[in-house]
């Protein structure tokens, strides 16, 4: 299998990206091709032009190019390792209400403007509480919001989600706003890479501390990918993201969201390099706990790394923004 980038992302990307020291880690065991969108043409690591046809590749990618790198791999014939009907299914992971123990509900900006069923749907549903949550269905943005500026429409809020829906789509995922356990590396959020419906490694949202995952963590994604795994005809493929959420004192573990391989970020203890073939420094890695690439430029870079945590430190990586709107 070869790991498959695209010329104008990572022409973009700061050195410290995640996607960049994956593909630098991609060239240097020698599975590396990239894309360039505008000539349509594809080179390996060394730069040559290659045929790609039935070849097995993983798509590393942002957003912003996740269509056309997707429609041009396949012009290629490249046999992609997750296809977009994987994703298209990966973003509608809230239809399944056995993956998570909250009430979620999907809705179109645009419907919400007119008296239609869609918002007397959002209105039944917010008024069963006081702050509520609200994401973009396709990764970009997310906020907490007071149902009574909601209710009142008021100007900075609805400019605000205008702005917004124009960058990230219509649809919106609405859920009540849960207070998250915090920790001194932040909120209790983990993230998991599932491959063939296994977790492989599992990390915390930092790409520089070194760290392990809370145990009940890694158990409650083997859990929840063992619930997935039983859904027919849902992707094998994808990645998992749990907090720890607490209501009346009570703490539970559940699911964030689900998102595709091909546009998530891996944090350090993360990893899409699976193949035991590749794995060429596997056991120092698993001694650190971090993922392939992540070693890589451990070995390189050491000083980037931080061994011991601070109660002042900052090392939570952000990959959407987060908005609030509380006042009274």
């Amino acid at each position: 299998m070869l790991y498959g980038f695209i010329k104008e992302d990572i022409k973009q990307l700061d050195k410290e990206n995640p996607l960049y020291i994956q593909a630098r880690y991609a060239q240097k065991i020698g599975k590396y091709c990239e894309m360039d969108l505008n000539k349509k043409i594809v080179i390996d690591n060394v730069g040559n032009a290659i045929s790609i046809d039935n070849e097995l590749i993983m798509l590393r990618c942002t957003c912003d190019n996740l269509n056309q790198g997707i429609r041009i791999y396949k012009e290629k014939g490249a046999n992609l390792f997750e296809k977009y009907e994987d994703i298209q299914k990966i973003e509608n992971w809230f239809y399944y209400g056995e993956i998570y123990n909250r009430i979620i509900i999907e809705v179109d900006y645009n419907k919400l403007k007119t008296k239609s069923a869609e918002r007397r749907k959002l209105l039944n549903f917010i008024s069963k509480y006081s702050i509520i949550f609200i994401k973009s269905k396709h990764k970009g943005f997310s906020c907490a919001v007071s149902v009574n500026i909601l209710l009142e429409k008021r100007k900075a809020f609805i400019e605000f989600l205008s702005q917004q829906c124009a960058i990230w789509g219509e649809k919106l995922l609405i859920c009540e706003y849960l207070n998250v356990k915090k920790d001194s590396l932040g909120k209790r959020e983990s993230r998991h890479i599932v491959i063939n419906g296994e977790v492989i490694n599992s990390s915390r949202q930092t790409i520089s501390l070194l760290h392990t995952v809370p145990k009940s963590h890694v158990k409650k994604a083997e859990e929840k990918a063992g619930i997935i795994k039983k859904i027919k005809g849902f992707p094998v493929n994808y990645v998992l993201d749990l907090c720890e959420f607490f209501v009346d004192e009570e703490k539970y573990i559940d699911v964030v969201e689900i998102n595709p391989l091909t546009t998530s970020t891996c944090f350090i203890n993360n990893s899409i390099f699976f193949d035991k073939e590749i794995s060429v420094i596997r056991h120092k890695e698993e001694i650190l706990g971090m993922g392939l690439e992540y070693y890589m430029d451990y070995t390189e870079k050491t000083y980037k790394y931080i061994n011991n945590r601070t109660s002042n430190g900052e090392y939570n990586y952000l990959s959407e923004d987060f908005y609030e709107f509380l006042s009274i």
